[in-house]
């Protein structure tokens, strides 16, 4: 069922992006009940490539994000709907362009802020923190500044790329968690716009990195940031039994906290997979062979999101996809940076 066309793009691009803030800020607020922690600062560059900055200044934390990153959102969806049958075979659950664009945005967003909230700005060093190369060469963030008593310069070589990713992942997952909420059956539609929206930034940020032929990426790939993702997502369902296992200090949780096999399944079949399908069909937008390498075996995806949940591998052979390897050596080596950042118990 298709609902409205595009309502709203008459915006300009630096105008979408103040927009998608003020609401990202009125989400965060709407989630924990009390103001943002980090409330930043923004400034909207002219340029049309596809880049966003988060840094510190004497002010707090402060955006520079491209007009450039909210038009190829825009561009992206516009063929992804025109030329896929993305968010749904049988008709999209909507194909509000404009809508689509603002909740990517809004990810985005989410994403940059809990950089700050987080404090990886004191662990980089008080250093701007970038979504793809472009904002480096443009000489708006610089990462020679560095101090030598931030707890990053403690990492060299391969240790320092893995901690950077670290924080990409934290990053990401506590985005997802303030865009996707909690678990509720009535809300699946939802999720898998939302779903789909973060999938469509993490596809740009990959492309946009590949194009500048970054030598050693500061982000994880993407199959590595989808599998996060993707196996959040296909645990939602439990996370309310887990929290109330935790509140009475169970190891496990109740049975009947948990929803009836036949609405996991059915969750399974009408979120997690058609979210899978629509990531492959946004990729297909840029002939992204990798995605269709990734999500071609369902069945491997869904062994390694096991694996991960249970916790009780021992090397990354034990994963089967790209994504999963990938993630299980950043988890693995997670617990280093964490602890400089005083988040135990934050996993990725």
């Amino acid at each position: 069922m298709a609902v409205c066309n595009d309502r709203g793009w008459s915006m300009t691009a630096a105008e979408r992006i103040r927009e998608a803030l003020e609401t990202a800020l009125i989400h965060i607020e709407e989630v924990m009940g009390q103001e943002p922690p980090v409330t930043p600062s923004l400034s909207v560059v002219d340029d049309p490539e596809f880049w966003a900055v988060a840094e510190m200044s004497d002010d707090g934390l402060h955006l520079r994000i491209s007009t450039g990153t909210a038009d190829r959102i825009h561009t992206l969806w516009t063929a992804a709907l025109r030329e896929t049958s993305v968010l749904g075979d049988d008709g999209p659950i909507t194909d509000d362009v404009a809508f689509l664009t603002r909740v990517s945005l809004i990810w985005l967003i989410l994403h940059e802020i809990t950089h700050g909230e987080l404090r990886h700005f004191a662990f980089m060093g008080d250093i701007g923190i970038s979504e793809t190369d472009a904002p480096r060469s443009l000489g708006l963030v610089s990462r020679v500044s560095e101090s030598t008593a931030a707890p990053i310069a403690s990492f060299d070589g391969i240790e320092r790329l893995q901690a950077e990713h670290c924080l990409e992942l934290q990053a990401d997952h506590e985005a997802g968690e303030y865009i996707l909420e909690a678990w509720s059956p009535n809300e699946w539609d939802s999720l898998r716009v939302r779903s789909a929206c973060i999938m469509a930034v993490m596809i740009l940020i990959e492309q946009a990195e590949a194009v500048n032929a970054v030598v050693a990426p500061t982000h994880p790939k993407a199959a590595t940031r989808r599998f996060q993702l993707m196996g959040h997502l296909a645990t939602l369902w439990m996370i309310p039994a887990q929290i109330n296992a935790q509140a009475e200090g169970l190891s496990e949780p109740l049975s009947e906290d948990l929803p009836p096999d036949e609405v996991v399944q059915a969750y399974r079949a009408q979120v997690v997979l058609p979210v899978l399908a629509d990531a492959a069909k946004l990729a297909s937008v840029f002939n992204d062979d990798s995605v269709f390498l990734d999500l071609s075996e369902l069945d491997n995806l869904f062994a390694d999101i096991t694996t991960a949940q249970l916790g009780l591998y021992v090397s990354e052979n034990e994963f089967r996809t790209a994504g999963g390897k990938e993630w299980s050596r950043l988890a693995t080596f997670s617990p280093k940076v964490m602890g400089m950042l005083d988040l135990e118990g934050l996993s990725l």
